[in-house]
């Protein structure tokens, strides 16, 4: 194999009929029962894969078998492509020669920390901003000097699966609390990433730590993989109630993921996607991840376009109420039946705010 494609086929049915076809990418946005991720895709990044030794016959391959493709389906729909892709770098640039109608939209930003050219922890401390540079240094400190709490590796198979409960539990909880359901309500969610932990772990690739306190209570927890030379600090998790969290053990996983990846050669740590102010500070590079459609220029199936987006308009009615239906759960949840309304009321009111 020198590439894959991970795509799948979605139709659009009515009246036993398939009015509209289109080819996704696997990961991409998925109905769930509860319709709380329908729109936000469960992966950060999505992509063709190639084998670099083999690039250039298979970019060619590849781009003709799309707009194959596109005679035989009415839209391939790519989201969540990084910038820096094979398909941005490669296939895009091919496809902009050829008979057909792109449209791109920009969606979620991205930062990353650049390591090239950054030898010591203390260079890169040097490029932040004096308040960011002294929060990073106080909560090193208090792992180091003042001893308040240690940072644990996951080193074997058990340690893996226990770091990967609490890290759940703890992101349930601090999301549940703020009226959301968190990423892992959904058991597939929960069981893939479960999976995929384990299995880098395997394959030595894994960077999984903990912020500990001396009665072995975990303050905060981070999630990374390694593939190639990049780091991708894929989830974190933090106790923002205990006593020692002012003290920033979230921000000593940082540092040592960091001071890590510079010791041992790494050209980039990915933040992934999302625009948290952390990252942002952290961070001495940004880019966007982009949603692409691609549809045939010599066909249009305007009867099927309409229907899609008939049916699409119905089904964003349904999503939005049983989304309701299931955050009003939580609050019922979180605050029991008399407290719920005001609360969901409220938390309605801010959301609406800031959207």
């Amino acid at each position: 194999m020198v590439a894959l494609a991970p795509l799948y086929e979605n139709r659009i049915k009515l009246f036993n009929g398939n009015w509209y076809r289109k080819l996704e990418f696997i990961g991409n946005r998925v109905p769930d029962s509860k319709g709380l991720f329908y729109d936000y895709s469960p992966t950060d990044y999505l992509d063709f894969i190639i084998d670099k030794s083999f690039k250039s016959k298979v970019v060619s391959k590849l781009t003709d078998w799309l707009i194959g493709k596109l005679l035989e389906y009415d839209e391939v729909l790519l989201d969540e492509l990084p910038a820096d892709g094979v398909f941005y770098e490669n296939l895009l640039p091919e496809l902009e020669k050829k008979d057909v109608n792109i449209k791109q939209i920009r969606k979620e930003i991205c930062y990353q920390i650049d390591l090239k050219g950054i030898d010591t922890i203390d260079d890169y401390l040097s490029s932040l901003s004096r308040k960011q540079r002294y929060e990073l240094r106080y909560s090193k400190k208090a792992v180091l000097k003042k001893k308040l709490f240690e940072i644990e590796k996951a080193r074997n198979e058990e340690q893996v699966i226990d770091f990967f409960n609490e890290l759940v539990s703890m992101h349930q909880e601090r999301w549940n609390k703020l009226g959301y359901p968190g990423i892992f309500y959904d058991s597939r969610v929960y069981n893939f990433l479960r999976d995929i932990t384990l299995a880098c772990h395997k394959r030595g690739s894994l960077r999984f730590k903990r912020a500990v306190e001396k009665e072995n209570n975990s303050l905060a927890l981070d999630l990374a993989f390694s593939f190639n030379d990049v780091i991708y600090d894929y989830q974190k998790a933090l106790d923002s109630d205990h006593k020692l969290a002012k003290y920033g053990p979230g921000n000593a996983l940082l540092y040592f993921l960091i001071e890590d990846g510079i010791n041992t050669g790494y050209s980039k740590i990915d933040l992934m996607r999302g625009g948290e102010r952390y990252k942002r500070r952290v961070s001495n590079s940004s880019s966007y991840n982009w949603e692409v459609s691609l549809k045939s220029a010599t066909k249009c199936n305007k009867k099927g376009q309409k229907i899609y987006e008939l049916q699409n308009q119905l089904d964003q009615i349904l999503r939005k109420g049983k989304r309701e239906l299931s955050l009003l759960n939580i609050q019922i949840m979180q605050n029991g039946w008399i407290k719920s309304i005001p609360s969901y009321y409220s938390f309605l009111k801010k959301r609406l705010q800031n959207s």
